[in-house]
C-alpha cells in the first residue's frame, strides 16, 4: 500500500515472534529499549501469533512512562493484516491507518477501530 502522507514523526516498529507460545512482555520491552536511542515519537510491536495476556496489561503503563508525545502499542499481526484490508476496502482510510501507527496506544484491534469510525458515523 502507498502511503502518500509524509510522516514528520519517527515510527519505530519491531516485529516479534514466539515459536511456542504468544509473545512475552520482556520481548516487546526488548523493542522499546533497542529503539530509544533513535528517538521515535511512536513505537508499534507488530507480534506473532499474538501477545501474552501481561504485554497486553503492561502496554497502558509503558505508554504513562513515555511520557507526553510518545504512543507505544501492540498489534498482533493478523489486525495489521485486517487494518490494511479495512483500507483497501474503504472501511477506514489511509490517514486513520497512519494516524493508528503512529498515536494508537496499548492494544490495537482491528475490529475496535471499526466499531469506533461507525460510531461517529
Amino acid at each position: 500500500m502507498l502511503l502518500d502522507k509524509p510522516l514528520r514523526d519517527r515510527l519505530l516498529v519491531g516485529s516479534v515472534t514466539a515459536s511456542k507460545s504468544n509473545v512475552s512482555d520482556s520481548k516487546c520491552a526488548e523493542i522499546l529499549k533497542s529503539g530509544a536511542r533513535m528517538n521515535p515519537n511512536a513505537f508499534a510491536v507488530f507480534g506473532r501469533p499474538g501477545f501474552h495476556d501481561l504485554a497486553i496489561h503492561n502496554a497502558p503503563h509503558l505508554n504513562n512512562q513515555l511520557g507526553a508525545g510518545k504512543s507505544y502499542k501492540l498489534i498482533p499481526i493478523q489486525e495489521l493484516g485486517d487494518l490494511f484490508v479495512y483500507v483497501v476496502e474503504g472501511k477506514i482510510t489511509k490517514d486513520l491507518f497512519i494516524d493508528t501507527l503512529m498515536n494508537g496506544r496499548g492494544f490495537i484491534q482491528a475490529q475496535t477501530i471499526i466499531e469506533n469510525v461507525k460510531r461517529k458515523d
